[in-house]
């Protein structure tokens, strides 16, 4: 490996951890495409590099948003266990099934990540979301009351059946797709639960730590990680995670996800268009 493939690598953790921390998602939206079309990787070994390198955008960014106090710990601990347990099914999982049946699927997931950020674009952040009905179902629920690092209480319905069945779809997604799970977690607690939008990204990153950690271990085992190429992108995500955590906390990021909804249907065509590329 010569020192324009180490300088692109960490440019790209950079960049992929800034928007990842940023959109609460992880990066790894972005990410394997990058390895896969751009750099070559076959998709297995794209979902495990990019799993392991997910693992340091949220664990850089969590500490920042631990720092400024809107990470939801309460509610994250509740979601964890079952997005661990997802995410070692996921990556055992991915380890039997053909490299262009993964393409597709996570040609699906890029659109309806897509579709979220062009439905999320219009909210800004200090808006005050509802739970849903789904979410006020009385069974296993509680009101949570959390105050933010400005002092200003929110107040939402965490459900528990509902945060096991999504927690464990998402981290069946992270360890299936090499993905931090984000564009799961973040649409299903803003939407459904209520949670407002910056407590819901700070709090899908605190998580993401778990979940990527576990799948992360998981691909190792199997061999689907490129260790040297990961670890010089895992350094630039680490700045990358900073950077977009810094920032979510002062822009409105409806302009960026609109672009960036935009980038993803094109990435998850050009997905689907490699798969009967010879």
């Amino acid at each position: 490996m010569d020192w324009v493939m180490i300088i692109l690598f960490i440019l790209t953790g950079i960049a992929v951890g800034f928007v990842g921390s940023l959109l609460g998602a992880g990066g790894g939206f972005i990410m394997i495409p990058i390895l896969n079309l751009l750099f070559g990787f076959e998709i297995h070994y794209a979902i495990g590099t990019s799993l392991f390198t997910i693992v340091f955008t949220s664990l850089s960014s969590s500490f920042r948003y631990l720092r400024k106090r809107i990470v939801d710990t309460l509610l994250g601990a509740t979601m964890i266990p079952f997005t661990i347990i997802g995410a070692v099914i996921g990556a055992n999982i991915s380890a039997i099934i053909p490299g262009n049946i993964l393409k597709a699927v996570f040609g699906i997931v890029l659109f309806i990540a897509s579709i979220r950020m062009f439905l999320k674009e219009n909210q800004r952040k200090d808006s005050p979301p509802q739970s849903s009905k789904l979410a006020n179902f009385k069974f296993l629920s509680f009101n949570r009351t959390f105050t933010d690092y400005d002092g200003k209480i929110h107040e939402y319905v965490i459900n528990i059946p509902l945060l096991a069945l999504f927690g464990f779809f998402s981290g069946l997604m992270s360890g299936l797709l090499g993905i931090g799970g984000g564009v799961i977690l973040v649409p299903v607690l803003n939407l459904i639960f209520g949670v407002p939008i910056h407590i819901t990204i700070a709090t899908s990153l605190f998580i993401i730590i778990f979940t990527s950690s576990f799948g992360t271990l998981t691909h190792l085992f199997l061999g689907n990680v490129l260790l040297t190429v990961a670890i010089f992108i895992a350094m630039g995500t680490i700045i990358g995670g900073q950077i977009g955590a810094h920032t979510s906390l002062k822009i409105e990021s409806g302009i960026l996800r609109k672009i960036f909804a935009v980038v993803l249907v094109f990435t998850g065509i050009r997905m689907f268009i490699s798969i009967f590329s010879i």
